[in-house]
């Protein structure tokens, strides 16, 4: 986004439709950004939303270790594997990417 010095309107350039990686923990928490989007550009009045404090933990495949933290008891209710359940295809693409990704760069 930038100031345009001509006519000094706010000229909007580059747009990341993409949502962050936490957003199956915003959804856990309550709110669904996606949805909440979609409303907003439809221009569908909705409450604000309310939200509830909690932890999702993401795992590492099925070993039960917590991304990045070794000193967290696993809960399989506070990870993503019931999300990953429910909706295994962004899962299996993400795992096969990574794969691809790491035989392309032996091959170098």
């Amino acid at each position: 986004m930038r100031i345009d010095a001509e006519d000094g309107e706010v000229k909007i350039f580059e747009l990341n439709s993409r949502f962050w990686g936490s957003i199956l923990g915003s959804l856990r928490a309550g709110v669904n950004f996606p949805h909440l989007a979609c409303l907003s550009a439809l221009k569908i009045p909705f409450p604000k939303p309310c939200y509830k404090e909690g932890e999702i933990y993401f795992v590492r495949g099925i070993s039960g270790r917590v991304e990045g933290r070794d000193d967290v008891p696993y809960s399989w209710r506070r990870s993503n594997i019931p999300f990953v359940l429910a909706d295994p295809f962004p899962e299996i693409t993400h795992r096969l990417r990574s794969l691809a990704r790491r035989k392309s760069d032996a091959a170098l």
